[in-house]
């Protein structure tokens, strides 16, 4: 409780960015190139007299809304597929299973470099390559969870009784998947945030002027040694969001586990 409320409050203060950061993230103050952390410049600026802290939260508002979508993206889709392939099963799941193997077999960051070459530079794309390289593994668990449940009484019960088959999928199958698949929808906006950032630093995802994590990290490179500042804050920021996904996601993990529940009661 306690992360999820330091995602929801650092979330908040991201994406109101354009209300409440101090600077234009693209304004240039001439002869401000590289001043470290100081009044009126609380994270330093950087090679182009930019405001560091206004960068940093237009870049964390884009990479959680990155994460965010491509979540939405990847958590419909996948829990669609992964559904109809295990309650259907036949030739369905067989070409599914195939097509989800084939991109899990690339790793994330290489898979998200293909789709965004194919599809082009810019944030939707980085959401939707992202959302690409998550969906076999929300497919993958929503799939167990259909044939987990299917076997139950109250699954075979409402099919004894000529229930149609989206209703059972909807009404009887879903609620009992969904927690499952909420888990990994969560892990999935860390993952995407990473992807965002590791496209951005390639330069295929952000583009000029757009702020973005990934290419602040990318350009703070040649000053790491006199403006360490350039590079700490936007890294604090990106570690500061994966780290508070990874706590809610494993509270969500305990909260929906009747084991782990029952076990803490006793």
């Amino acid at each position: 409780m306690s992360s999820l409320a330091l995602f929801v409050l650092l979330g908040g203060v991201v994406l109101l960015a354009p209300w409440i950061s101090p600077h234009d993230p693209a304004q240039q103050y001439a002869g401000e190139e590289l001043r470290s952390p100081k009044l009126g410049f609380w994270f330093g600026t950087d090679d182009l007299g930019r405001d560091i802290l206004s960068r940093s939260l237009y870049g964390a508002r884009l990479s959680l809304t990155t994460g965010l979508l491509a979540s939405i993206l990847a958590g419909s889709a996948g829990t669609t597929l992964g559904m109809l392939a295990g309650f259907l099963r036949g030739r369905l799941d067989d070409v599914l299973g195939r097509l989800f193997d084939t991109i899990l077999a690339f790793p994330g960051l290489l898979m998200g470099l293909a789709v965004a070459v194919f599809l082009g530079k810019g944030f939707y794309n980085a959401a939707i390559a992202a959302a690409i390289i998550s969906l076999p593994l929300i497919a993958r668990l929503a799939r167990a969870g259909v044939l987990s449940e299917g076997e139950k009484e109250y699954a075979l019960a409402a099919r004894a009784m000529g229930a149609p088959a989206g209703r059972i999928l909807v009404r009887h199958l879903f609620p009992n998947v969904c927690p499952i698949v909420l888990v990994q929808m969560t892990l999935t906006i860390a993952d995407a945030m990473i992807i965002e950032a590791g496209l951005s630093f390639l330069g295929l995802g952000a583009q000029p002027p757009q702020a973005s994590l990934g290419t602040m990290l990318r350009d703070s490179r040649e000053f790491l040694a006199d403006a360490a500042w350039y590079a700490l804050f936007p890294g604090l920021i990106l570690t500061s969001f994966l780290m508070l996904i990874s706590f809610v996601s494993d509270g969500l993990a305990r909260a929906f586990d009747p084991r782990a529940t029952g076990g803490a009661s006793s």
